[in-house]
C-alpha cells in the first residue's frame, strides 16, 4: 500500500477536525446572525463538507499518483497543503473570532488557490481536477453567503 493512501486521508481528516474545533464554539453566534434567504438548512453544511472532503481526498491521491516528481508536482503539493490551512483559517476567522469581513477576504484567496489547483492539476489528471470542482463551487457559494451575512449584520 502506498503511503499516500494513508497520509493524504489523515491530512484531510486533520483539516476537518481542526476546522470543527473552531466551528462548534461559534454555532451559537452563527444562529444569532441575520442570514440571507438563500442560506441552506444547517444539515446541508455537514453533508456537503463530508462529500467534498471525500472527493478532495480522492483527487489529491490521484494528483499525487499521476504527477511526476517535478516542479509542477511540488507546486501542486504546496498548494494543496496551503489550501488546507486556508480552509482551517477561514473557520477560525468566521466562527471563532466572528470576523466576517476578514473571513470573506480570506475566502477569496481560498477560491483562487482552489481554482489554481484545478487548472494546474488538469495537466496531470483531469479526473483529479474534476473532483475538486464541487469544492470550488461550494466555497464560491459560501463566499457569496458570507458576503450576504456581512451585508445583513
Amino acid at each position: 500500500m502506498r503511503l499516500s493512501y494513508i497520509t493524504i486521508p489523515l491530512f484531510v481528516l486533520a483539516i476537518a477536525l481542526l476546522g470543527n474545533t473552531f466551528t462548534v464554539p461559534g454555532l451559537v453566534w452563527f444562529d444569532s446572525l441575520v442570514l440571507p434567504a438563500y442560506t441552506p438548512p444547517s444539515w446541508v453544511f455537514g453533508f456537503a463538507w463530508s462529500i467534498i472532503y471525500i472527493l478532495a481526498t480522492i483527487g489529491a491521491i490521484l494528483l499525487w499518483k499521476s504527477t511526476p516528481r517535478d516542479p509542477l508536482w511540488q507546486h501542486l503539493g504546496l498548494l494543496l497543503v496551503f489550501n488546507g490551512f486556508l480552509n482551517i483559517f477561514w473557520t477560525e476567522l468566521f466562527f471563532y473570532h466572528h470576523l466576517i469581513l476578514q473571513s470573506l477576504i480570506e475566502m477569496v484567496a481560498l477560491n483562487l488557490i482552489t481554482l489554481i489547483i484545478i487548472l494546474l492539476g488538469w495537466k496531470r489528471s483531469r479526473t483529479a481536477s474534476l473532483l475538486f470542482v464541487p469544492y470550488f463551487l461550494w466555497v464560491s457559494f459560501a463566499t457569496y453567503l458570507t458576503y450576504g451575512i456581512l451585508m445583513l449584520n
